[in-house]
């Protein structure tokens, strides 16, 4: 495990909360060793789930932080990948940040909705639009 320059405690809060925001929101932009972290994290999670047992259940409402988080993954999430084994997330670079200088990366869930795809799609219009205007 990396230690992503903390200690131990704060490394696994770090990674818990970066766990629930993938879930809630599908996609986070990160550095690309917390994205990496993350996707380790993110697949054991997600096959837990999938194992659909009370401790599977238990152990997985006691590591995310977030209520929503946990019925999203039941609810949307766990249906999605019913067959798949491997391969939810994919780690996309996205650039430097600018402050420091460090290597961005887009993490998100291979697998979308037509609802997200569409968010997508207005988002990136959104920004085009955006830049065109300055």
């Amino acid at each position: 495990m990396r230690k992503l320059g903390r200690k131990s405690d704060n490394r696994k809060h770090l990674i818990k909360n970066l766990v629930t925001s993938l879930i809630i929101y599908e996609h986070i932009e990160t550095t690309i060793p917390k994205a990496k972290e993350l996707k380790r994290s993110f697949d054991k999670i997600l096959i837990e789930a999938k194992k659909d047992k009370l401790s599977s259940k238990r152990k997985i409402k006691a590591f995310l932080t977030h209520e929503n988080a946990y019925k999203k993954l039941y609810e949307v999430i766990i249906p999605r990948y019913k067959e798949e084994k491997s391969g939810f997330t994919a780690i996309y670079f996205t650039g430097k940040r600018v402050g420091d200088g460090a290597k961005k990366a887009l993490i998100r869930l291979t697998k979308l909705t037509l609802d997200d795809k569409n968010a997508e799609k207005e988002d990136k219009k959104d920004k085009n639009n955006k830049n065109q205007d300055k």
